[in-house]
């Protein structure tokens, strides 16, 4: 994340609150529930969804369905919910 701030005046390395904002007023404000921020690597975030995902774990083809572009469900996709969710 530090890369995003690099370009500010003055450049400034990334803090909790770029997570914080990002999970409640940012890009991901529709389906972020929480957030963790990290300066190990260059500072890191982790944005974790809303429970609202459980709903569709038994269909998750019709939860990324609805996504543009519509795609199928992948094995990836359950063990992340399931380990991040």
């Amino acid at each position: 994340m530090d890369g995003r701030f690099a370009a500010y005046d003055p450049p400034r390395t990334a803090i909790a609150s770029d997570c914080q904002f990002a999970c409640e007023e940012g890009w991901a404000k529709s389906w972020c529930v929480a957030h963790e921020f990290s300066a190990e690597s260059n500072g890191s975030c982790k944005l974790f969804t809303a429970p609202h995902l459980h709903d569709h774990k038994t269909n998750l083809n019709h939860y990324y369905a609805a996504l543009n572009p519509p795609r199928a469900a992948r094995e990836a996709d359950c063990m992340f919910i399931c380990t991040n969710a």
